[in-house]
Formats: C-alpha cells, structure tokens, sequence
C-alpha cells in the first residue's frame, strides 16, 4: 500500500507540473518573422499563432516579479530536495544492520528512508505549490 501510495504521489507529481508554452525556434533568427515578411500570404505555423483570448502575463510587472521569484525560489529548493535524495541515498546504501542485536533493520537504516521520503514529500510540495501559484498569477 505504502509503495502504491509513493508511485501514485510521483504520477502526480509528473501530471502537475506546469507546461511551458511551446514556441518556433529557428537558431539563424525568429522563424514566426520570416514567414510573415513572405510577399504572398502564408498560414503561419501553430507556434507561431497568438491567441488574443487567453494572454500570458506581461513580461513587466508585479505578477513577472512574482513569477520569477517563485521560479528561483522552486528551482533552489527542488535541486536542494534532489541533493537531499541523492545523499540519503548513498546512507542508506553505506548503512549496515547489526547483526548483533537481531534486529533486521538498524537505525542508520531507518533515518535514511525517512529521509528519503521527507524529501519525496518536500519535492512534491515544491511541484504543487509552483503549480498553484502558476494558477493563481494566470486567472488575475
């Protein structure tokens, strides 16, 4: 139940994160430029179509700042939270039970895990909190 529980968290995890807006790139200049400068009309590319209706926030202002921040903020503390993974990891790897007093578990063991899912858990809360804020800034 317990494995269940941490797959079904990670789906989530993957299928709450936000999606950046796709865009054309051309690497020798602005591929949306060059098909609207054509002399004859040219159905432009679907990256390349703006949609009035739903307009992104601005690239100036209060709500860019806040997103900036959130995005600094997310990403500091998701590399944090993967280093966290990654040194727990290596506890619990290097960690031996003591055969000595019978018990099939140490307690080096045991912190590793909880940390393990500690930090499972903080990355989770980064992901959706990002998400809602996202959310938020996008309906103001």
């Amino acid at each position: 139940m317990r494995r269940f529980a941490l797959s079904l968290l990670l789906a989530m995890m993957c299928m709450m994160a936000a999606p950046l807006a796709a865009s054309a790139f051309n690497p020798f200049g602005n591929a949306c430029d060059a098909q609207s400068k054509q002399d004859q009309p040219v159905e432009q590319s679907t990256a390349c179509r703006t949609n009035s209706s739903s307009d992104s926030v601005a690239a100036n202002g209060p709500k860019a700042l806040i997103l900036k921040i959130t995005d600094i903020i997310a990403y500091v503390s998701g590399a944090l939270a993967v280093i966290l993974i990654i040194v727990a990891s290596i506890r619990f790897i290097t960690a031996g039970s003591d055969v000595s007093t019978g018990s099939r578990t140490d307690t080096d063991v045991e912190d590793a895990r909880r940390s393990i899912g500690s930090a499972l858990i903080g990355l989770a809360v980064i992901v959706l909190a990002r998400t809602i804020i996202f959310y938020v800034i996008k309906r103001l």
